[in-house]
């Protein structure tokens, strides 16, 4: 039978697995996307049968005692290949040589003592070789199988058993070679030719830690010349050695230095003086015993971590030459004074964007006035088991987050905060995640969250929250994950809104997504009694007489508000008329119109033309003479073009010369005014007076209405409109007497009326 598919061929090989031997049964294998995955599946040897087109094979965790030559005939296409964690103890010589194509290569966690020299032989394309947790007591026991891999990049010797380091000549064929990994052997001495041999490759990471190193020679470290990260961990470095080691690499360019679990115990303002033109951007000094600490000079440093020491008290000048710090970690110390609130060790560290002060041993409980000044730019904090008791500072009770507004994580977990503010947040707009859980906390006041409209997590379980303000996570817009699991809450109905908000989240049938409630199914009552332990997805406000209550309520609300909005409607149109003439005159009482009065150096003939189409002349006649000149002398005197204009005289001259004598323009606006030229003209004649020489001249009346389209491409009329007020004719006789009222007052008035007039 023909193999067609690598599944198939996986098949056999299982169906005939229990023949190669009853001991090697690897039934439990996978293949998947051309990996082949045998781990921890008791394998004595390589798998047989193993398909052609494998990429990755995987046998870690077994009991494969002998690599022979033959193990992995047919796997040529091999990639990665993972003997991890056996129990090897021989490689035959050219065992691997038809894996041209391998990159990763993993022998760590075997009983190899020694390699033999060809036992890489044709792996040219292998990048990385891990030959760490074995028992090699020096690079010379695997210097000579090292020589053909001309690209290897990783090499990773860890957890052996060498104690003295001196690179053999095979080495310097490894030019490829950039990371070099010799923690957790029993290096105790380095000299100028441990890594002579390698001093023009391109290493740019080495890895000494957990050895037994207490001094780095002077030259020991100079064929680096390249390298930019360096590990001493886990040795027993003490800061007298620091100084020793930055000495003897001053010059090398190393940017980050990782000197964690060694024994530091005080960093002085020399400490990092050989530093002081190098560009270190990483420092990592945690699992020391540092009480005092210094940082001068370090100008460019991004990245401090001091976490797991002893600093009891941060010095108020410590950080304040890192103007670059952006991360900042100082856990796990033993915080119990917080120093001079004057003199905050953060407040030039204006670039930092993540702090990190969790799990101190001894803290005062409230931070003293303006202790995490300088903050402007951070973007996280964590203040987590510091057994903080206020969010105020100490004195002037203000919210420590002051000025904080580029913060978006903020975490406040385990401590012993039992009362919120109004004000805690405030100003913390760009907030996404706030954790506030196991406090004290009892309630949450009104306003406490009204900056946070982008919060999208929020956590607040194991409090002592009783119950829940409908209004206080209105301005939670952005709100996805809400955690109010373990507090205890009184099931009243007061917190039957939350009950509701809950359900209608767990009904997926809307399709509209809202807030997720994390644990919601185990949110209990702790109060009545007789709900106490029972949950509050369960329990049903109907029975409490929540929602009869207040259907009532907004029923009877409802009743009142309709009665009197009925009333108020009929009231407004039976005597609107009467409403608006008495507010009339209530308003010209107080606003006391100044009357106009003829000066002698300025006379006017007229106390006003009146514009008007021939078609409206007898409305002019019937009703608006009669109105304005009655009395004797006449309360107002009026021009009419057919009465009063000059007999013979160019009509263009007799509207200009009655426009002038006149102190204001009557323009009685109709149909057939807007469709008249010497009307528009009369009209244009009065705006020029209006809106060029400034005088208060025109009245503009409408005899009917006329649609706002029409009156569109009229723009003089539209621009007085929108200045000026006009009057309209009433059609109800009983609102004529305001009308002829608010005309009067028009003629009398300097001012333009109020335009509230036609309302």
């Amino acid at each position: 039978m023909i193999m067609r598919t690598p599944a198939l061929m996986l098949v056999l090989v299982l169906c005939t697995a229990s023949t190669i031997a009853d001991t090697d049964k690897w039934y439990r294998c996978t293949y998947k996307n051309w990996a082949l995955s045998c781990v921890k599946t008791n394998l004595r040897q390589v798998p047989l049968l193993v398909p052609s087109d494998t990429r990755d094979l995987y046998i870690s965790s077994n009991y494969i005692t002998t690599l022979y030559n033959d193990s992995f005939a047919g796997m040529d296409r091999l990639r990665v290949l993972d003997v991890s964690r056996n129990r090897i103890t021989n490689i035959e010589a050219a065992t691997f040589r038809n894996l041209k194509n391998l990159t990763l290569l993993k022998l760590g966690g075997n009983r190899l003592q020694a390699l033999a020299s060809n036992v890489f032989e044709n792996l040219s394309s292998l990048q990385r070789l891990n030959l760490d947790q074995n028992m090699f007591t020096s690079t010379a026991t695997i210097s000579l199988a090292l020589f053909p891999l001309t690209s290897l990049q990783i090499l990773n010797l860890n957890l052996n058993k060498m104690s003295n380091i001196q690179l053999e000549p095979e080495f310097a064929h490894l030019k490829k070679l950039n990371t070099l990994d010799l923690a957790g052997n029993s290096i105790s001495f380095l000299n100028a030719e441990s890594f002579r041999v390698i001093e023009n490759h391109s290493l740019t990471h080495l890895s000494l830690n957990s050895n037994d190193l207490t001094h780095i020679p002077n030259q020991a470290l100079m064929p680096f010349a390249s390298v930019k990260e360096i590990a001493f961990s886990k040795n027993a470095l003490t800061a007298k050695h620091l100084l020793s080691v930055f000495n003897n690499t001053r010059g090398l360019g190393i940017t980050n230095w990782t000197l964690s679990n060694n024994n530091i115990t005080e960093l002085t303002n020399v400490t990092f003086s050989p530093l002081f033109a190098e560009e270190v951007i990483y420092l990592s000094l945690s699992d020391n015993v540092i009480r005092h600490s210094d940082f001068a000079g370090l100008y460019n440093l991004q990245r401090l971590d001091l976490a797991a020491n002893e600093i009891a008290r941060i010095d108020p000048d410590a950080f304040h030459d890192l103007f670059s710090i952006l991360v900042l970690n100082l856990n796990h110390n033993v915080f119990g004074r917080y120093g001079s609130p004057k003199r905050s060790p953060f407040r030039n560290l204006s670039s930092l964007t993540e702090l990190h002060v969790d799990y101190q041993r001894y803290t005062a409980g409230i931070f003293p006035d303006g202790y995490l000044n300088g903050l402007t730019s951070l973007r996280l904090l964590s203040l987590t088991s510091l057994k903080l008791v206020s969010l105020e500072s100490k004195t002037n009770k203000t919210s420590i987050f002051q000025n904080m507004t580029n913060l978006r994580y903020l975490g406040l977990t385990q401590n012993m905060i039992s009362n919120l503010t109004r004000d805690t947040f405030a100003g913390l707009t760009n907030l996404r995640y706030l954790y506030l859980f196991s406090n004290s906390i009892r309630a949450l006041p009104e306003g406490v969250f009204r900056d946070q409209g982008g919060l999208q997590y929020l956590d607040l379980r194991n409090n002592g929250i009783v119950t829940l303000s409908s209004t206080v996570f209105i301005p939670l817009k952005s709100l996805v994950v809400l955690n109010v699991y373990s507090n205890s809450f009184a099931c009243t109905c007061d917190i039957e809104w939350f009950h509701d908000w809950i359900v209608s989240s767990m009904n997926t049938t809307t399709g509209v997504q809202g807030v997720y409630f994390e644990a919601h199914t185990n949110y209990t009552c702790t109060t009545p009694a007789n709900l106490r332990n029972k949950r509050l997805i369960d329990i049903n406000f109907d029975k409490l007489g929540c929602r009869s209550k207040l259907s009532f309520y907004v029923a009877i609300g409802l009743s009142v508000t309709f009665v009197i909005l009925f009333v108020t409607i009929i009231l407004m149109y039976r005597y609107h008329w009467y409403g608006r003439y008495a507010m009339f005159l209530l308003r010209a009482k107080f606003n006391k119109y100044e009357i106009i009065r003829e000066e002698e150096e300025n006379p006017k003939t007229y106390d006003a033309f009146v514009a008007h189409n021939s078609h409206d002349s007898a409305w002019v006649i019937r009703q608006l003479l009669p109105q304005l000149e009655r009395g004797d002398p006449p309360e107002f005197r009026l021009c009419l073009g057919e009465r009063d204009f000059q007999p013979g005289a160019p009509i263009v001259d007799n509207i200009a010369e009655s426009i002038y004598e006149s102190r204001k323009t009557i323009c009685v606006i109709t149909r057939n005014f807007l469709e008249s030229d010497w009307c528009r003209f009369e009209m244009q004649m009065a705006t020029y007076r209006l809106f060029e020489e400034h005088v208060d001249c025109l009245i503009v009346v409408f005899l009917e209405q006329i649609p706002a389209q029409r009156l569109a491409k009229y723009h003089s009329l539209r621009r007085v409109m929108c200045r000026n007020t006009y009057l309209e004719w009433p059609e109800e006789p009983e609102a004529r007497d305001l009308f002829w009222e608010r005309l009067r007052a028009a003629l009398r008035t300097h001012r333009p009326l109020n335009h509230e007039f036609n309302e």
